[in-house]
This record gives C-alpha cells, sequence and structure tokens, in this order.
C-alpha cells in the first residue's frame, strides 16, 4: 500500500509529479478567479468535487456554509456547519481552518469526530487530517469495539489504538452522569491492551470511594491479564471474607487464576487454577487451594455441631484440596485419554468452604459443564482419583484406568494409614467385544473380559480375571425380536497378601494363592414396537395465508408403544473359598421374569410463517408458509419385575412373608413446551397398596417474568420386606423461583425442607439488580450450621475484557 500524501488535495493511491502539477494549476486558477474572498456554499462545495473528480479514488469531500481560501498561508476557512468526510469517516464542526502544507485541521465549536468507529466531542480539537491523530478540549471519547467513554478536560487521539487523557475519567456505563467510571488525573488507553491511570479514584455516581496511586486494567474484548471483580461474604463461621482474584492470559491455549482468600475468623487462604485447551480434543482445568487454619478441633467436642457424631475429628491446622479434570488423548487421538484428581486434607474442609469462586458447589458445577462428570458428594469421605486410557475399534473396545479412592477417615490422625482397608484398582484392564455375527450363521456372538489388580493397605489383595462370553440368537418375525442368549463367567483369582479385616466378609482359604469358579446364565429378550398416527386438526387444518400469519397449532400425534419382557436366570453356584473384593465376588443366584413398557407422545407443530427474502414487502399469500417441527412432548415408562426364587423361598418367613412382586416403577418426562417441564420417578407397592418412593420436579418459565420449580422426594418407612429392611421415612420439599421484577430488579429464592423433621436444610434469598453497565447481587443463605452473607459485583465490560463470567 501507498503512503498518503500530505494533503486533503492529493488521493491516498496517486502522488505523482503530473498528479500534483494538475492540482496545482486548479488552485492558482481558481484562486485568481475568485481572490481571498468567499464563496457561497454552493460554490464551496462544487470547489472541492471539482478538484476530487479529477482523481475518482480521492478520499476527501467538504461542506460548509462558506469556504474561504487564503492562498500565501495555504490556508482555508470554513464556517458554518462543517462537514469533512472520508468515506465512513467524517469531521464536525462550527468553523474549520485547514492548513494544506501541514495537513491540519483546527476545529472550534461542537466538534464531532468519527474514525474507525470511534469517535470524539468536544469543543476545540486539532486534528491531523494525514496521520489521523489529534486531540480535543473539553470533551469525549467513545471506543466503540469496547463501549469505553473517555470523559475529560483534554483528550488525545496518539495513533491508531492509543487515547491519552488529562484529567478524565473512564466508564463504561452510558448517560452524562454514570452509575461508576474511574477518574484520573492522566492516563492512556490502548484499544486491545491497557488502560494506565496515575491516581485513579473509582466513583459511584461523583461520588469517590476507592484510590490508588497507579492503576493498569485490560481495556479488551478478548482475555487479557488482570484483577477480576473481589468477592467480598461474611459468615457466622468463617468471618468476613474477600476473595481478591488475579486472572493470568498465558496465550491462546491456556490461562490461570489466582486467589486470595481472607478470611477474618480462619486466615488467608491461596489458590491457583490453571486451564488449558489445547485443541477440541484435549483440555484440562487443575485447581488447588491451601489454608493454615486459625482453629482445629483435636477432639469430637471441638467440632462444629454439624460434624459431630461421625468418630471424627480435626486436628490438623494446614488444610487444602487439589482437584482437576483433563480430557485428550495419547499420541493419536483415537486413544483417548481421561483423568480425574480429588484429594483434600480432611473430611470437613469442602463442607467448610462450599461458596465462592473455589468453592465445592461452583467447582462441581463447572466440571459437570465443561467435562459432563463432576466430584463425589460432597458429604463423602471417599474422593475419588482416576486415569484412564481407552480406544475403540469396528469390533472391539479397550479401556485401560488406575482408581484410587482417598479415604478421609484414614488420611489425619483419626486411624493409622496402615488399617485402611479400602480397596484400589491399580489398574483395571477391560477389553469388550462387541456383538459380532458369527460367520453366514444366525448367531452373534460378544464378550467382556476384565483383569484388576486390587490392593490396599490392610486386608487380602490379588489380582482378578473375568472372561465373560455371550453367544445370542436373535429371531426377528413381524411381531418383534425374541432374542435368547447363554452366557459363562470364568474368574480366576491369584492372592498375593491373605489379611482378614473385621467387618469385611472374606472365608477365602488361605492355603490355595490361586482359585477359580465358572457360572453360566442364561436370558431371554422379547421386544417389539408398536405406533398410530392421531390427526388433530380433521376439518380445521391450518393454511398458509396473510390471516394465518404467526398462528401455530398442533396437526398431528404419534403414540409409540414398546413393550420389552426379559428372563434371567443364573444358577446357584458355591464360590465361598473365593476371596471378596467386590460385589461381583459373590454374584447369588437369579430367577427373575421382568417388563418394561415405554410410551412415547410426539407432537407436530404447524405454524404460519412469512417466506425469507419478503420482508418489507406488501403481503399475499403466496409469501408465507407452514414451517413445521416435532417434539417429544410426553414419555411414560413401566417397569417391574417377578422374583421366581422369592417366590418359593423358605427362609425367615416369620419375619417377613413372601414377595415376589417388585415395586412398579412410572417416570413421567412430560415437556409441551419450552415454558413447562415436569419430571416424575414414582415407585408402588403391590404389597403395601402405597407409594414407597417418589421424586418429583416440576418447572416453568415465562420469557420477561421468571422461572419457578417445585420439588418433592418421599421415601416410606418399610420394615417387612428382606430386600429392604431398614428402609426409613424420608420427605424433602424442595422449591424456588426467579422473578423479574421492573426497573432491572429480580428476586431469587430456593427452598429445602425435611418435612418429616420439621427442620428448614437451608435457605437461600437473593435481590439483584441489573444495569447497562453493572450488575449487583446481594445473597443470603441459610442452613443449620452457617449464615452466610454474600456480595457479587460485575461491572459489565471490565469483567468482558477478561473473558471470564463473574
Amino acid at each position: 500500500m501507498m503512503k498518503p500524501c500530505p494533503s486533503l488535495w492529493f488521493s491516498n493511491d496517486s502522488c505523482s509529479v503530473i498528479g500534483v502539477m494538475a492540482r496545482l494549476v486548479v488552485v492558482i486558477l481558481l484562486c485568481c478567479l475568485f481572490g481571498f474572498g468567499w464563496f457561497t456554499p454552493v460554490q464551496a462545495q462544487s470547489l472541492f468535487q471539482q478538484d476530487f473528480t479529477v482523481d475518482p479514488d480521492a478520499p476527501w469531500t467538504l461542506e460548509a456554509d462558506r469556504v474561504e481560501s487564503h492562498r500565501a498561508e495555504q490556508l482555508f476557512e470554513a464556517h458554518g456547519n462543517v462537514i469533512i468526510r472520508q468515506g465512513l469517516n467524517w469531521i464536525q464542526a462550527d468553523t474549520a481552518r485547514y492548513f494544506r502544507d501541514t495537513g491540519f485541521a483546527l476545529l472550534d465549536g461542537n466538534v464531532r469526530i468519527e474514525w474507525d468507529g470511534d469517535i470524539m466531542v468536544g469543543e476545540q480539537a486539532d486534528f491531523d487530517l494525514v496521520n489521523s491523530v489529534g486531540w480535543v478540549t473539553n470533551g469525549e471519547i467513545f471506543l466503540a469495539q469496547e463501549h469505553v467513554y473517555i470523559r475529560g478536560a483534554f483528550l488525545e487521539r496518539q495513533c491508531e489504538q492509543t487515547f491519552a487523557f488529562r484529567g478524565a475519567h473512564l466508564t463504561t456505563c452510558d448517560g452524562p452522569v454514570p452509575a461508576w467510571s474511574i477518574r484520573s488525573s492522566e492516563g492512556d488507553v490502548t484499544t486491545g491492551g491497557y488502560a494506565r491511570m496515575w491516581h485513579p479514584r473509582f466513583q459511584v455516581r461523583n461520588t469517590p470511594v476507592l484510590y490508588s496511586p497507579f492503576m493498569i486494567f485490560p481495556v479488551k474484548t478478548e482475555r487479557q491479564s488482570g484483577f477480576l471483580i473481589p468477592e467480598p461474604s461474611y459468615s457466622d463461621r468463617l468471618g468476613i471474607g474477600l476473595n481478591l482474584p488475579y486472572y493470568w492470559a498465558i496465550d491462546e491455549e491456556q490461562d490461570a487464576t489466582f486467589y486470595a482468600n481472607m478470611m477474618s475468623d480462619r486466615g488467608l487462604m491461596v489458590g491457583a487454577e490453571y486451564r488449558h485447551f489445547n485443541n477440541l480434543d484435549s483440555k484440562g482445568v487443575w485447581q488447588a487451594d491451601w489454608l493454615h487454619d486459625s482453629e482445629t478441633a483435636p477432639t469430637e467436642a471441638d467440632e462444629d455441631p454439624q460434624f459431630q457424631g461421625d468418630g471424627l475429628t480435626r486436628a490438623n491446622a494446614n488444610r487444602y484440596w487439589i482437584r482437576g479434570k483433563y480430557d485428550g488423548y495419547l499420541g493419536n487421538p483415537l486413544w483417548r485419554t481421561k483423568l480425574d484428581l480429588d484429594l483434600v486434607s480432611d473430611q470437613n474442609y469442602l463442607r467448610e468452604f462450599k461458596h465462592g469462586y473455589t468453592g465445592y458447589t461452583r467447582t462441581h458445577d463447572n466440571m459437570v459443564r465443561d467435562f459432563g462428570r463432576g466430584l463425589r458428594n460432597i458429604d463423602s469421605v471417599h474422593r475419588s482419583n482416576a486415569v484412564e486410557l481407552s480406544r475403540n475399534w469396528t469390533q472391539a473396545g479397550f479401556r485401560g484406568s488406575l482408581f484410587y479412592t482417598q479415604d478421609l477417615r484414614y488420611w489425619t490422625d483419626n486411624n493409622p494409614s496402615s488399617e485402611n482397608p479400602t480397596l484400589q484398582h491399580l489398574p483395571e484392564l477391560n477389553l469388550d467385544f462387541y456383538r459380532t455375527q458369527l460367520g453366514s450363521s444366525m448367531f452373534e456372538l460378544e464378550a467382556r473380559n476384565q483383569a484388576v489388580y486390587f490392593w490396599r493397605e490392610k486386608g487380602t489383595t490379588g489380582a482378578r480375571m473375568d472372561i465373560i462370553p455371550r453367544l445370542s440368537l436373535p429371531w426377528t418375525t413381524g411381531f418383534g425380536t425374541i432374542t435368547p442368549s447363554m452366557g459363562w463367567r470364568q474368574t480366576f483369582y491369584a492372592i498375593d497378601r491373605h489379611e482378614q479385616v473385621p467387618g469385611i466378609p472374606d472365608s477365602v482359604d488361605e492355603s490355595k494363592d490361586f482359585s477359580e469358579r465358572g457360572i453360566p446364565d442364561f436370558r431371554v429378550d422379547a421386544f417389539t414396537s408398536l405406533f398410530s398416527i392421531y390427526n388433530l386438526d380433521a376439518g380445521r387444518e391450518l393454511t398458509a395465508t396473510v390471516d394465518n400469519l404467526g398462528n401455530a397449532s398442533w396437526s398431528r400425534m404419534r403414540h409409540t408403544i414398546e413393550p420389552e419382557l426379559t428372563y434371567s436366570y443364573t444358577p446357584s453356584i458355591d464360590q465361598d473359598s473365593n476371596p471378596v473384593f467386590t460385589r461381583d465376588d459373590r454374584i447369588g443366584k437369579q430367577n427373575l421374569l421382568s417388563y418394561s413398557l415405554r410410551n412415547t407422545f410426539n407432537r407436530r407443530l404447524d405454524r404460519v410463517v412469512q417466506r425469507t427474502g419478503t420482508e418489507g414487502q406488501p403481503l399475499t399469500d403466496d409469501m408465507t408458509r407452514i414451517v413445521t417441527t416435532y417434539r417429544d412432548f410426553l414419555r411414560v415408562r413401566l417397569d417391574q419385575s417377578y422374583n421366581l426364587e422369592e417366590a418359593k423361598r423358605d427362609e425367615a418367613l416369620d419375619r417377613f412373608e413372601r414377595r415376589p412382586f417388585s415395586d412398579i416403577r412410572m417416570d413421567v418426562v412430560f415437556s409441551p413446551g419450552q415454558y413447562v417441564d415436569l419430571i416424575n420417578r414414582t415407585w408402588y407397592s403391590p404389597y403395601e397398596h402405597a407409594i414407597t418412593e417418589h421424586e418429583h420436579m416440576l418447572r416453568g418459565y415465562y420469557p420477561g417474568i421468571g422461572s419457578a420449580y417445585f420439588g418433592f422426594d418421599f421415601l416410606a418407612e418399610v420394615q417387612d420386606d428382606i430386600r429392604r429392611q431398614n428402609q426409613r421415612k424420608r420427605e424433602i420439599l424442595r422449591l424456588g423461583g426467579l422473578l423479574h421484577l421492573p426497573r432491572g430488579w429480580h428476586v431469587r429464592t430456593d427452598y429445602k425442607r425435611d418435612l418429616l423433621a420439621k427442620e428448614d436444610i437451608e435457605k437461600l434469598f437473593s435481590v439483584g439488580f441489573t444495569h447497562q453497565c453493572y450488575f449487583l447481587d446481594f445473597i443470603f443463605t441459610q442452613t443449620q450450621n452457617e449464615d452466610r452473607f454474600e456480595l457479587r459485583i460485575s461491572l459489565k465490560g471490565l469483567e468482558d475484557f477478561l473473558g471470564l463470567g463473574l
């Protein structure tokens, strides 16, 4: 690209001698004809148009009420409604003086400059039309891409991306009196980079509330390093808290956040989070926090009431939590890898520090969102860690894993680690062969194979290998499919240490280091599918006309019924001489008949819409069309089984009567549209003649109004069933919602109550306000053991520059 000529009289692509001489001749002739007087608006516009028509690519035009030219000074003066244009860039002022030799324009009165989308306004300005730099006084700069306003006494555009200022304030708020701003005696801003400010004062409206001798923060729509919004809080357990995060944008594929969480009653917790996204197939998140706690609980009486009664104490002052997730591949993208990390210092840590940026709740939710899998329950004393390598082929699949379970009962001084009986899978190898037709026969063969080495500090250790082939014979008719199949489970054990642990069943013969078992099983599956289509708009079909534009109706409904019947049989095989590592080492006799009945209701919705490309034209019927969508609005499933072994049981009949039928389980998912969702699971006992278990969740949403949910979990007390002798009654109520109020306000509430114990489990109430340039959310959370207050502040624009949601 050629360098622009240093004058508005030359085009940007032609600076030849001939072009220069031609323009000079025009100037001399015009000056001789009109002298040094003034031109009428028409003459002034004609003058510049005549000059620029010499070259069709001429970049400048000027309009004004009148223009005066002074040949000796190479000066042009324009008065009244001055507008100078260069494509989409333009300058406006009451008066303008242009110096032809330097390319400078002095502007006075109602100055407005729009350049590359940015806007400068002020009382006076000096602007270099050649280099696109200049200054304005008592004005404002608006950076359009970043939506940042800079208002002050002196504002200067130093180059294409840098603006300097004196006595100015910066904000992302619209309006003459911003809701918040940062006022500074001097500073500069680089779009796509940083803002540097000397003696900045953070202001709410026009009132200063914070001061710093120097401040630097990113002014960029992409990720950029800098401090995130602090997170203040108060808790009667932790005291006054302030979590100050710093974000580091390492490069386009990785970043990190460092946390300093100050708690008045517990001390300073420091933490770090590292994220990397190498490509679509590889991503990871790693987090760690550490606290030297000012409070300890060397005896159970010193524990918080929430943690008493479990027989565990917490004498450690050094507390930490290390966690992470990784999805990627090893060498070849076909070899998939996964890593889960979850190590914590003690059994109380997660429950004490579950809120905030680095708390359990947000960490778990983020992992579910980003990786599709989260962490173990917050109350569990077992924390899961795993490394996995897997690959799938057309007819086979491999998965190799290392599973390590941290048992927090043996992690601190509660119990010696040498007594830890927790089982570790180091490693576990799985090789599965998918169902494949055997040659040209009707038979199909599949197999599951597993090899595991079980290790633990205390207890029997050794290896187990399972080889489980299955042969099936699918038979498809016009009424459905029947698939009988036969399987065999062959298991081999190799014991390298025999050690009995109290409370863990293990009747292994210690004289044998090697043992095996073989267990056959038989199974028959029968399945079919039936459907019917119903016409819902018979006689009143929706037609594509202007009168029906926007109308919609359900025109068809498809009802699909899928019954399935399964019979499975496993004989009783003596396994008492084998070790017990998992429940798979004791496979009991099974003689079970079960069924399921799935009902799916699908609706067809017809809607009349305007054809694309006809916007702005007078509508006719041929400009409309019908758009059809389909949706499964209702799904109902019933399941039940009949245990033939239970039907002829002779043991414990004096205490438990025979109950071969299981509870009837019904699953209902109702979703007629985008506004209502109902998920219901219910178990009904044919012997109790009552509901024994119930899970219910109803959600509603309406745009602009808000959302609400209602949930109820119920578990009945059952004592006369041999399969669930100690099922205790439970009733849990959950409800809440979000309501949008006028003027940007909203309220949110969540409530969870134990109806049986008549105790509130958790209550949350939040009041928030959304403004054009900031968001405030005050949150109050109350549990049986803690009251907590949080204030979340989000200055729109500043956190967006970091590419993170706060």
